[in-house]
């Protein structure tokens, strides 16, 4: 999950030049198709979740509210630590049902699917559960079906993987199940790249071209690094994708935004106090 790093963020985006790498900004899921439908080649598609593919339909919750009232959001996460800092990033995207950033989504997403099948997600979701029985690795997978992305079928013999080979995080650990690569929070601090690099070796899999749809810049530069220390025959697209930032959000006031924002915080605490204590 991004949502801090986003609101902290510049929006021009100056990575290193490197080679078999290429950056560019996207603004629609029909230009990532695109640049699919281009690349010719076994190539593996990695999309980012949050801002990218869904978002979540409470208005306080989506990007331009964030933005609008980004000192206030800013304060509110300063005053939390790591954990809590993540629980609450991850509650808020299950306060409300998901909804697609754009409509077209699934279809286009289908298209990328019937050229090149290895497609998954990548998501810094939380691993583990929630304050419930049902985990964020199957949460996740719930939502995106919902809305009619599925990507379950890109490493059939790879249904579930546990990276207990990082050190644990929330008595959790990095996980791959139905297609959703969980990189387990940003506390972790281990970084998409890590976690992706990770995927390749226990799935036995080198394409000749990655291409990955994230929000973040960091995360684009984070995957780029990890992959040219990995195997640097790969040839690496980061796609920044900005379509969250064009969603026709409903603006709301301050009062209402921090009312929603100290609502899952507060949650947050409880259910981070409670991972502190089992520790």
């Amino acid at each position: 999950m991004k949502m801090m790093d986003l609101i902290f963020a510049a929006t021009t985006v100056v990575l290193p030049a490197v080679a078999l790498a290429e950056t560019k900004i996207t603004n629609s899921m029909e230009e990532v198709q695109t640049i699919f439908a281009e690349t010719k080649g076994e190539t593996l598609g990695v999309f980012d979740v949050d801002m990218v593919l869904i978002q979540s339909s409470e208005p306080a919750f989506q990007m331009l509210n964030m933005m609008a009232h980004k000192p206030l959001l800013k304060s509110l996460l300063e005053s939390l630590n790591p954990i809590e800092k993540d629980v609450t990033i991850n509650l808020t995207t299950q306060q409300s049902p998901s909804i697609l950033i754009e409509k077209q989504t699934p279809a286009l997403i289908k298209k990328i699917q019937d050229k090149h099948p290895k497609c998954i997600a990548l998501t810094a979701a939380l691993t583990g559960s929630l304050g419930s029985n049902i985990d964020q690795s199957t949460r996740r997978y719930e939502q995106l079906k919902a809305v009619g992305i599925n990507f379950s079928s890109s490493f059939p013999a790879f249904k579930s993987i546990v990276f207990d080979n990082f050190p644990p995080y929330r008595n959790n650990y990095p996980e791959f199940k139905e297609g959703i690569l969980c990189s387990n929070g940003e506390g972790s601090e281990l970084g998409k790249g890590k976690v992706l690099v990770e995927f390749l070796k226990k799935v036995n899999y080198e394409p000749q071209t990655i291409i990955f749809i994230d929000d973040r810049e960091k995360n684009i530069v984070d995957v780029e690094k990890a992959l040219l220390t990995y195997n640097s025959n790969i040839r690496y697209i980061g796609l920044v994708y900005k379509g969250a930032d064009h969603y026709p959000t409903k603006m709301v006031d301050e009062k209402s935004f921090r009312e929603k924002w100290l609502e899952v915080i507060n949650q947050s605490k409880i259910i981070a106090n409670a991972v502190l204590e089992s520790q």
